[in-house]
């Protein structure tokens, strides 16, 4: 074990990161370096790691060379890989001899070289700042040039072939993440704002009152996003109007509209949705079954896809903006500050609320549906509501997927675009009958794998 014991460290340096979870395979009693392997071999959790060292200033995931779901795609976890080690040097200060290839990684040509990356960045200055600990410790070396690393590449080779469990394990660490941001933002502990008469101690009410507390608190989220935009002075009593007015003359309309798209749609949805559910539970009053809220809205939640389509597009606006117009990120990062219980959000993060929310409420109406009695009066109504937010979230998740593939294919070709026209002018600049450098030339066009030219053949060059 103490051969193979800097791979070990480096995977609870992962976890202690939150890149890893605690279950992950190479945590376990029969772990072992090919775990690892798998982990980091599509880039997405080295990615996040800067992130998370860089106590969030590094938004990666907004990148335009970042792939948050490559699919298993050589091209794309290799050019996650490769914006990994540039942002390693650019940002974390890491001397290039310790620079890594993609393939190092990915097919674990020289994965000693990858760990001892990773244990240079752990204990970068910069990273120090995280608090996360790194490895070694002190007065400890690594063994990254143990022949127990000379196998790995044979072993990576089959990796297509092992279960997909131990590759969604950043997936799942990454939906956690947003759980934790769903929960503080929207669930805030269930503040029992609200309280719902008889029902108010029992199980059945205590659903009820999440669900229209955690409604209220998501049109509240609305509403500062809204008041973000806002280039009038609104009546509106809200801690979101310290967002406006630090932002008014600074953003371009322009900018303001793609960043903020949508969002003016969804406000008004849920004030609608909302109001309906306090007149649902307000015992004095009959004017509406809590179904029929959600069956009558139904219909409009279907803005969601479209929601779903634009919002990465609104977070690259966002990341281009602060790191391009230093005025821009000052007011943006002002207005952070002074939003209170919202402050230590970046507008990033805050943009993929919606999406969470949207997806909450067929878990809501079935928690509540389990608890309602089958000889209630909303017993079918609650049926038909909770399939009815069921098959919305199928449909937006859909989308998501959907949207993830045609990204994905988009890159690759942006990629192969750029690749035959630097090809195609070395070709020009070099006699046809004789170039020495042709073959090199094209080898740099070979990077890319035969399995995705047939993604390609009708693309225009």
């Amino acid at each position: 074990m103490e051969d193979e014991d800097d791979w070990r460290q480096c995977a609870e340096w992962l976890n202690r990161c939150q890149i890893l979870p605690d279950d992950h395979p190479s945590l376990g009693p029969e772990g072992n370096a090919i775990h690892l392997v798998q982990a980091l071999m599509d880039g997405v959790a080295l990615c996040r790691v800067l992130d998370i060292l860089s106590q969030h200033q590094l938004d990666v995931r907004s990148m335009k060379d970042f792939s948050p779901t490559p699919q298993n795609s050589q091209f794309l976890c290799c050019q996650n890989i490769r914006l990994f080690t540039q942002l390693c040097e650019k940002e974390f200060s890491i001397p290039k001899p310790y620079l890594v290839q993609p393939n190092d990684i990915y097919q674990a040509k020289n994965f000693g070289k990858a760990i001892a990356l990773l244990s240079k960045l752990s204990l970068s200055d910069r990273a120090k700042l995280s608090g996360v600990t790194g490895f070694p410790p002190e007065n400890s070396e690594l063994q990254t040039t143990h022949e127990y690393y000379n196998n790995l590449e044979e072993y990576a080779a089959t990796l297509d072939k092992l279960t997909e469990s131990t590759r969604n394990n950043y997936a799942q660490m990454e939906e956690e993440t947003k759980e934790k941001l769903y929960d503080t933002v929207v669930h805030q502990g269930s503040s029992a704002q609200h309280s719902i008469n008889s029902e108010s101690l029992t199980a059945r009410g205590s659903c009820i009152r999440e669900i229209v507390d955690t409604e209220r608190n998501y049109v509240d989220l609305l509403r500062m996003l809204l008041e973000v935009g806002s280039l009038i002075i609104l009546p509106i009593h809200t801690i979101l109007q310290k967002y406006k007015s630090p932002l008014t003359g600074v953003l371009s309309p322009e900018e303001l509209d793609e960043i903020l798209k949508y969002i003016d749609e969804l406000h008004n949805i849920h004030r609608e949705l909302f109001g309906n559910l306090m007149l649902a539970t307000n015992q004095n009053m009959h004017v509406i079954s809590l179904s029929d809220v959600f069956l009558q809205v139904r219909d409009r939640l279907l803005i969601y896809g479209e929601y779903c389509g634009h919002v990465q597009r609104a977070q690259s606006l966002v990341v281009e903006l602060m790191r391009n117009d230093v005025e821009k990120r000052t007011r943006i990062e002002m207005c952070q500050m002074n939003s209170e219980k919202f402050s230590k959000f970046h507008l990033t993060e805050l943009l993929t609320v919606p999406i969470q929310r949207v997806l909450k409420y067929h878990l809501l109406l079935e928690q509540l549906r389990k608890l309602t009695p089958a000889d209630h009066p909303e017993r079918a109504g609650l049926l038909q509501a909770h399939e009815a937010m069921k098959e919305l979230a199928q449909s937006i998740n859909e989308v998501k997927r959907d949207l993830d593939t045609i990204s994905a294919i988009d890159q690759i070709q942006a990629r192969l675009v750029t690749i035959m026209c630097v090809w195609k002018c070395g070709v020009k600049q070099q006699p046809q009958h004789s170039n020495p450098n042709f073959q090199g030339s094209f080898t740099t066009a070979a990077i890319v794998s035969p399995s995705f030219l047939s993604y390609t053949r009708s693309w225009p060059l």
